[in-house]
């Protein structure tokens, strides 16, 4: 996926045109609707483009290049949100929507080189009683980057056997995880832990006869044969999968959002050298910041929408709104600004590592 799912790249698709066409018109009502339909639902982007799609039969083939990006992103997100919730149990679905995806990268940046089924016992000492084990393989020439893990834990007076897979990302953290249809597999429970552990060592050995190394092992050493952290996935190649919880927004938004605070500090700066007898000083540079909220809103609804609220509020204070207490040294307006630049500066924070 090379960049987020923008609704707006939409509007430059029209209805198909057929003169003469007696439905023209009804066709043209259920496209108008169904645009307004896939605006409202921009968290929701697949199911939006389906109608569309639905209301409007003609125009599949040119939705389906959005269609497939859509259920792509949705899919990735679904992985990430089972990757943070494996590890932090008090984060649900709901709790996660809520989140910026500067958030949602902070999280998931905390998760990287980890083993994924750390939260649910692969630990070192695990794996050094044989409970479990923690391989990777990273074949530039390839283009491979993959991580396996295996795990043994109690289950219904036995023992059980369950396994997850993926690939490594630039970042560390993995794209899309499998295995873990395979839990309830009957095959992979048995009623001693002896049994269970000869299992897991099958899994492991294919794994190294494969080309895997072991986290733990003492060929887990960076190219130049330097060690790297016992337990810790190295950074894998760079892929074009990512997750839905934005890497791609996050590396969009920070140019936007740095733009954004100089214009807000700018505005700030004027008013508290007593420039607001000039409006225009301190108008310029907040509207050209409302016009930066308004790109980063696509790129994240929940802290754009909250941005957007936040601006209006100087805004219509400059421009004497009725709803507004006289603001003549313009130190509530100035307030205002510095609330919005430190909640921008606290965001762009979780992510210091894209510069």
């Amino acid at each position: 996926m090379e960049a987020d799912f923008d609704p707006r790249s939409i509007g430059a698709i029209k209805p198909p045109q057929a003169p003469g066409s007696p439905s023209l018109q009804h066709m043209d009502q259920r496209w108008n609707s169904s645009m307004e339909d896939l605006v409202k639902n921009q968290h929701d982007p697949l199911t939006a483009l389906v109608r569309v799609a639905r209301a409007n039969p003609h125009m599949v083939s040119q939705l389906a290049p959005a269609i497939r990006e859509a259920r792509d992103m949705m899919r990735d997100e679904r992985d990430a949100i089972r990757l943070a919730s494996h590890h932090f149990p008090t984060i649900t679905r709901r709790k996660w929507a809520g989140l910026t995806c500067f958030e949602k990268y902070a999280i998931m940046n905390r998760l990287a080189h980890k083993a994924i089924m750390t939260g649910m016992g692969l630990t070192k000492d695990a794996v050094l009683k044989g409970m479990g084990f923690m391989t990777y393989h990273i074949e530039a020439a390839a283009n491979k980057s993959k991580f396996y893990e295996g795990l043994v834990i109690p289950d219904e007076g036995g023992y059980r056997v369950i396994r997850r897979w993926g690939g490594l990302t630039d970042s560390g953290e993995t794209g899309r995880i499998d295995g873990g249809n395979m839990d309830s597999d009957k095959k992979y429970w048995f009623s001693t832990v002896g049994e269970a552990k000869h299992e897991l060592a099958i899994h492991y050995a294919t794994r190294i006869s494969h080309g895997y190394t072991n986290a733990y092992g003492p060929k887990h050493l960076t190219p130049d044969g330097h060690k790297l952290p016992m337990g810790e996935y190295p950074v894998g190649l760079v892929r074009q999968t990512s997750f839905g919880w934005g890497t791609q927004s996050v590396a969009k938004c920070i140019p936007v959002l740095k733009s954004l605070v100089e214009q807000l500090q700018k505005a700030a700066k004027a008013i508290k050298e007593g420039d607001l007898t000039q409006t225009e000083s301190v108008a310029g540079p907040l509207q050209a910041a409302l016009k930066m909220i308004k790109e980063v809103t696509h790129a994240d609804s929940t802290m754009g929408t909250k941005l957007l609220a936040e601006i209006m509020a100087p805004i219509r204070r400059l421009e004497g709104g009725k709803k507004f207490l006289p603001d003549a040294d313009g130190r509530k307006m100035r307030s205002e600004l510095v609330t919005i630049i430190n909640y921008v500066t606290k965001q762009t924070s979780f992510c210091q590592s894209e510069g």
